[in-house]
């Protein structure tokens, strides 16, 4: 195996096509191996960049890799829960087992393929993790077997049906609707990891005893929505949380949906600043908790951009307006030295390439373009500097 780990580690930045094309002269190693070793860990080097690092692992096919949480969001999970036994249902390569063990006393590990099952107990005993047990099993037999108290169920249920994938929640596997009533008397809470493609609002209603529902994103890109149920739970109202990692830290604005609280929005023209929500703020659509918690004006009920006369602090996006005119290449072009700039839609009759072509103008730069709609309806182009708040 030095031999495989010394030729993955010499080549692990090489293309993985022109190795297939030519590993016919490789006769003194596990080429076949070595090829998929270098595929995986090519596609985890952002997602998982200390496994990545550490060489004496094994990484399953990448295929497998698709699906699995990133350092980041099982840290995240791990910190919003703890206690004496967790079982992760869907085990998979085990990087959400990993962090559970820091929280947890014991874990079990659930994984019915039998070559990710070995992976994840080969890779635990490299990474010198005791409190972890594999056990090879669907989840379903699993479940409906044991016998004894768990302080936390977790379920990342697999999005490849056949081979193909599914945005249907009933097909994923397994399938959390029929798995949930033989988890909730066995468990103080149960976790479910969902795609963030998913309608929250389909996913509400799927399930009953929420307590909790977040949208994580890492740097302003969704990554996955987390559903915590809790039969003992007695929130009358589920508690909603937008939750992005920026800024090397976690922000989180979280909140209650109270039909009987009616919060009115303040709407106004754009004014020196303009804030953009991160992408789980969209994803959950809850302006009213933005302007409740920041007290911002926002542009348009569609236009889902807010603004101020002074700067605040802000869970996403922040940019000083330039200049705000027509959709007119020359009046635009003044503001554009190098003739680029980054263009976003938010509720505006054409398309980032429509108005590319219009103004004749590239991607990138500095100035950003917000097309939008003004609180009058007249479509507008606010012309931006990003402002850094680190």
């Amino acid at each position: 195996m030095n031999k495989e780990i010394e030729f993955i580690k010499d080549n692990i930045n090489i293309d993985v096509n022109k190795l297939i094309l030519s590993k016919n002269k490789y006769k003194n190693i596990k080429i076949d191996f070595c090829i998929e070793q270098i595929n995986s860990r090519q596609k985890i080097k952002n997602k998982l960049p200390n496994w990545y690092d550490n060489f004496e692992l094994i990484m399953p096919p990448s295929l497998n890799l698709e699906q699995s949480s990133s350092e980041k969001t099982a840290e995240l999970k791990s910190s919003l829960f703890n206690g004496n036994l967790a079982v992760d249902l869907t085990g998979g390569f085990g990087i959400d087992s990993f962090y559970l063990a820091k929280s947890f006393n014991s874990v079990i590990h659930v994984e019915p393929n039998i070559i990710l099952h070995e992976i994840a107990k080969y890779n635990f005993d490299k990474l010198k993790i005791r409190n972890v047990i594999f056990v090879n099993s669907t989840a379903e037999d699993y479940i409906q077997k044991f016998e004894g108290n768990i302080d936390l169920i977790y379920l990342d249920p697999s999005r490849r049906n056949d081979n193909k994938k599914t945005f249907k929640l009933e097909e994923t596997i397994p399938n959390p609707i029929n798995i949930i009533p033989k988890t909730i008397n066995k468990s103080k809470q149960i976790l479910i990891k969902i795609s963030p493609l998913f309608d929250i609002k389909k996913l509400v209603n799927s399930f009953d005893y929420i307590e909790k529902i977040c949208v994580v994103s890492v740097k302003n890109e969704c990554k996955e929505t987390l559903i915590t149920l809790n039969i003992n739970s007695k929130t009358s109202h589920a508690i909603y949380s937008a939750i992005d990692f920026s800024k090397e830290k976690w922000n989180i604005l979280e909140y209650k949906i109270n039909k009987n609280k009616n919060i009115v929005l303040q709407y106004g023209l754009p004014l020196k600043y303009i804030y953009e929500p991160n992408s789980s703020m969209q994803k959950l659509q809850c302006f009213d908790a933005i302007y409740e918690k920041y007290k911002l004006i926002k542009l348009h009920s569609n236009s889902h951009l807010f603004t101020s006369e002074e700067l605040i602090e802000f869970q996403g996006r922040t940019f000083e307006v330039i200049g705000i005119e027509k959709l007119n290449e020359k009046a635009i072009k003044k503001y554009l030295p190098e003739n680029k700039a980054n263009i976003t839609i938010r509720n505006f009759n054409l398309t980032t390439d429509e108005i590319k072509k219009k103004l004749k103008i590239k991607d990138g730069g500095e100035m950003y373009l917000f097309a939008t709609t003004d609180l009058n309806n007249k479509y507008i182009i606010l012309i931006c500097k990003k402002i850094n708040q680190e």
